[in-house]
């Protein structure tokens, strides 16, 4: 073998990491702000046990799987704080 490292192994890996995830939930039947804990039981509309996730922590998994695929071979944005993606789930 010849060549540098990368040549002869060439490899390719992107690691995004969320340090501190924030969420903005909407709870359009709220009263007023609330909060939701990790361990949290999910419902469905009809206050059955969800059929996906039985807890927030699975959901905040999955949100969190979403939106690294939405940012994957985006370029940031400069910003004053340093380099941001901006993303909507559909």
């Amino acid at each position: 073998m010849q060549g540098t490292a990368e040549e002869c192994f060439p490899m390719s890996k992107m690691l995004l990491c969320w340090v501190q995830p924030q969420y903005a939930l909407v709870a359009r039947e709220a009263k007023g702000g609330f909060a939701v804990q990790p361990g949290d039981r999910l419902l469905d509309p009809r206050g059955k046990p969800h059929s996906r996730y039985s807890i927030f922590a699975e959901y905040q998994q999955q949100l969190l799987l979403r939106s690294t695929r939405s940012v994957q071979g985006r370029r940031p944005e400069p910003t004053s704080g340093g380099l941001v993606c901006r993303f909507r789930f559909a």
